[in-house]
């Protein structure tokens, strides 16, 4: 279990009496909690796609094969000491 801490932030009346009319009061910490994670992952994957979206095509003179085996020499190399 990770470290709890409290913190503040506003909300507008009409989300504030939303949550406590949905979302029982022992329940809401993790529930707001879950909310961000979930918003927070949305918001990377958007930029992770948009990231690869931006790659420029390399063009590569092998057949899969060959770039796989090349592949894995170069991590294989990167891994030993």
């Amino acid at each position: 279990m990770s470290l709890k801490e409290r913190t503040t932030f506003t909300l507008s009346a009409q989300v504030k009496h939303e949550l406590e009319s949905i979302v029982p009061k022992s329940r809401r910490s993790r529930f707001i909690e879950q909310a961000i994670i979930d918003a927070l992952k949305e918001k990377n994957q958007k930029i992770f796609l948009w990231l690869i979206d931006d790659i420029e095509p390399v063009g590569i003179d092998l057949d899969s094969a060959e770039l796989v085996g090349q592949l894995r020499e170069s991590g294989i190399n990167r891994v030993r000491p």
